[in-house]
């Protein structure tokens, strides 16, 4: 008996918003945990009224841009007229894969204003989208995205004045001024010296006057570092920024002043996979702990996105270790 596939394929972020004559980009993203990988094809519609798939330069393009895990590619082609895209990939010589890799990335132009419009995985011959192992198919789920298109430019996020007297280590501080001000009440961030499964308590930045200027901004329109629904920020201890991108399920690391690092996480509920994540705190050893809203849990990942663990996965009630309906 054939058993059922684990793996998913997914547009990554899966949301996303973007303004009329933006260029943006969209991974073509595998998750497969455990389960080797040995080929993919991925057949998807989009409506071209409102995107065209461009390269580089901006131009309209009949290729998307290939992974590096397959190597081989089978077949990329794109109809920009009719809003298709078939990509198909392999591998032929050496290990084969596992866990979370890009297939694809699709450079998208939004050429006009839309609430919504899907991208969709085909599943139905002859475009079937699928991921293969010895000629078996091991796919489990599709994830499609959507594109919300406006007129005007995203929202970015404002990193005020506060941030030009963060000192590492410490809690930001703020020069006094003639006005009287609340004194902010700090909260000790968790404890890095237990050995235990932490048991978070993600600490908000104490409320402090805001002066009306600020340095810099992230989020400008690039393929990095853009956002839907930016819905937390964190400091580390060495001043590094993180951003908890909500509906883009997915964490973004930036320097101090505002250069792109790097990013993890796409929707999912495997390990490094959110759905909504709403909170970031980071610990004083600069472990990354993240609210995984959607999936009920805490993730823990190192200051550059590894996976470490995770707890409190949907303990409530009678769920708790120990506890009985008796």
């Amino acid at each position: 008996m054939a058993r059922q596939g684990t793996v998913t394929i997914a547009i990554s972020p899966s949301s996303n918003i973007v303004a009329v004559g933006e260029v943006f980009t969209l991974d073509i993203k595998i998750q497969a945990g455990s389960q080797p990988v040995d080929g993919a094809a991925a057949y998807i519609d989009f409506n071209p009224t409102y995107l065209v798939v461009v390269d580089a330069s901006g131009n309209p393009a009949t290729e998307i841009i290939p992974g590096s895990t397959l190597a081989t590619v089978m077949q990329n082609n794109v109809d920009n007229n009719q809003g298709k895209i078939d990509y198909a990939a392999g591998l032929l010589v050496g290990a084969t894969p596992s866990g979370g890799f890009t297939l694809a990335t699709i450079r998208f132009k939004a050429t006009a204003e839309t609430t919504g419009t899907p991208l969709v995985f085909v599943s139905t011959p002859p475009r079937k989208t699928n991921v293969v192992y010895q000629g078996n198919s091991v796919l489990g789920s599709l994830v499609n995205g959507n594109v919300t298109i406006s007129a005007s430019p995203r929202r970015f996020l404002y990193l005020p004045l506060l941030m030009k007297n963060y000192t590492p280590g410490l809690q930001p501080s703020i020069t006094p001024t003639a006005t009287p001000t609340r004194t902010p009440t700090v909260i000790p961030t968790p404890s890095s010296t237990s050995t235990a499964t932490p048991m978070v308590t993600c600490t908000p930045t104490p409320q402090v006057p805001l002066p009306d200027k600020f340095l810099f901004v992230i989020g400008a329109q690039a393929p990095v570092g853009q956002f839907n629904y930016p819905h937390s920020v964190a400091v580390a201890p060495d001043g590094t920024v993180y951003v908890a991108d909500m509906d883009n399920n997915r964490i973004q690391r930036f320097s101090a002043t505002g250069q792109f690092l790097g990013q993890w996480g796409f929707l999912g509920s495997g390990d490094g996979q959110f759905v909504y994540p709403d909170g970031i705190a980071v610990a004083p050893d600069s472990t990354v702990y993240v609210a995984d809203t959607g999936n009920d849990r805490i993730q823990c990942f190192s200051a550059t996105g590894q996976f470490l663990t995770w707890t409190s996965q949907n303990q409530r009630g009678s769920d708790l270790p120990g506890t009985s309906d008796s």
